[in-house]
């Protein structure tokens, strides 16, 4: 008699998909907020002439490059301790809610209710370590500033999240019309094949924790908000009311 799967392992998949959902989440809290912090460093001591990593000469070396990085990774430890709850709390938050709205997407139908909400959620992080936002407040700022460049947005975002699918089913695809043969007598082709699909997994996406453009968007988008929100603000300011122009004249 074959085996089918039973309520009790449906169960057992979700408690697992639970308990690992913010496991993942806290790693790359863990990682977004280490490699924010360093290339802050870096974009600061290059500003000053120095080293972020502790090294002189334009090329230091790979490992000399590895154990400099490591040095100021501990010496940015009290940062990351006090910036990784917060940021925990708002990427729980923004991954609980765009989980279930990327599954509603998949209808297709839906995409103009849920990208919108989608895309309004991803500079809540950036808020949180750039602005101090906390929680909910980080949301609410996240709306605010992506309003501005929703739709430019929409359009990177959309060919990012589409190239990963593509990349994805086309490794799928490469690897299983291979002749047999190739397995067995020319095994380097299916090995190039594999690393060249995962590589632009990394590229592409976040692939085992490992940043990639799915996570620099949201701080692409921020910074470009931020902007067109500083020249909204200058131009109220400088901008004269009828008042203001004839109390001048």
């Amino acid at each position: 008699m074959a085996l089918r799967p039973t309520g009790s392992y449906q169960a057992v998949t979700l408690v697992v998909f639970l308990l690992s959902f913010p496991i993942n989440v806290l790693f790359k809290t863990w990682a977004v907020v280490a490699t924010i912090l360093l290339c802050q460093r870096q974009a600061d001591d290059a500003s000053t002439g120095g080293s972020a990593t502790g090294t002189d000469g334009p090329n230091p070396g790979i490992l000399a490059a590895a154990r400099g990085a490591l040095r100021t990774l501990r010496s940015l430890r009290p940062d990351i301790a006090r910036l990784w709850r917060p940021v925990f709390s708002v990427e729980l938050l923004v991954a609980a809610a765009v989980v279930p709205l990327q599954f509603a997407s998949l209808l297709v139908v839906t995409l103009p209710l849920t990208l919108p909400l989608i895309l309004d959620l991803q500079a809540a992080t950036p808020a949180v370590i750039f602005e101090g936002q906390r929680g909910w407040a980080a949301v609410v700022r996240s709306r605010a500033l992506i309003k501005r460049i929703r739709w430019s947005l929409a359009v990177p975002f959309v060919i990012t999240v589409v190239a990963q699918r593509l990349a994805q089913r086309g490794r799928e695809w490469v690897l299983g019309r291979l002749p047999p043969r190739f397995y067995t007598e020319l095994v380097e082709i299916p090995v190039v094949v594999f690393l060249a699909g995962t590589l632009l997994s990394l590229l592409l996406m976040r692939y085992d924790d490992a940043p990639g453009l799915q996570d620099v968007l949201p701080y692409v988008a921020y910074f470009e908000a931020k902007a067109s929100e500083e020249l909204e603000s200058d131009g109220m300011v400088e901008k004269p009311g009828p008042e203001q122009s004839q109390a001048t004249a």
